[in-house]
């Protein structure tokens, strides 16, 4: 993936919650009403290693089409 910024290719690195067990940061939808499902997940960080720009993608964007 290309910054958006400067141009320079963006490495693909893992997003973790800090805390105790580390888990992946996740991009969640609540269900519509009781008979649905939760959309759930995991958030792709993308880094510029020449300017810092950040930038953060739903790995499976097609789980919140129809939320």
């Amino acid at each position: 993936m290309e910054c958006m910024r400067c141009g320079a290719g963006t490495k693909l690195v893992q997003l973790v919650d800090p805390g105790p067990g580390g888990c992946p940061i996740c991009a969640r939808a609540k269900p519509k009403s009781i008979w649905d499902s939760e959309k759930m997940c995991v958030v792709d960080c993308y880094v510029c290693p020449q300017c810092g720009h950040i930038e953060l993608t739903a790995s499976k964007p097609e789980l919140f089409r129809d939320i």
